[in-house]
């Protein structure tokens, strides 16, 4: 009997040690950190550019899909040409600082390429696109001007998605 009570008392002692260390440490949470963002300048398109021919697929994947900040910028299920800028005009709520975008591409299957190698050539000598290094290009164009870019290369087959963050640097107006 006294065993038993025994065990009865730690077992007490042991459950309220662990839920006092629960309460007392989530008491003493430090407060989260506040990020500034400050807006940024201009006009903003973007520009991807892919080395080899896209398209949606019967798997549900579109031929590209663009995101930034929870919002779908942009998705196609459209066959693209390879090296035909796929360009989104006036993107709102760029940031100073890195903007982190997610670029889903689908490239085409080798049975059943639009124009056989890259960038469209319609060449005799021209690479299959199976054996080209496949890579695309985000590129943030501000008033007119390219200002920041980031190159991705994907070594894996079928569908690429990768999130690519770009640094934005707002230079501002000189002053006299």
């Amino acid at each position: 009997m006294i065993r038993t009570l025994l065990a009865v008392v730690l077992a007490a002692l042991i459950v309220g040690f662990v839920w006092s260390y629960a309460f007392f440490t989530d008491q003493i949470k430090p407060l989260p950190t506040q990020v500034a963002e400050l807006d940024s300048s201009g006009r903003y398109d973007i520009n991807v550019v892919c080395t080899f021919d896209i398209q949606g697929n019967s798997f549900g994947f579109p031929a590209i899909k663009v995101a930034f900040r929870d919002n779908v910028l942009l998705e196609s299920n459209e066959l693209m040409a390879a090296g035909v800028p796929v360009k989104i005009e006036n993107v709102t709520d760029i940031k100073r600082g890195l903007n982190d975008f997610l670029i889903q591409v689908t490239p085409v299957e080798t049975g059943s390429q639009s124009s056989g190698g890259a960038f469209g050539l319609d060449s005799p000598t021209q690479t299959p696109q199976s054996e080209i290094a496949r890579s695309f290009r985000v590129s943030i164009i501000r008033d007119g001007n390219e200002m920041a870019h980031e190159l991705v290369w994907a070594d894996q087959k079928g569908p690429i998605s990768k999130l690519v963050r770009i640094d934005v640097v707002d230079y501002g107006k000189p002053e006299d």
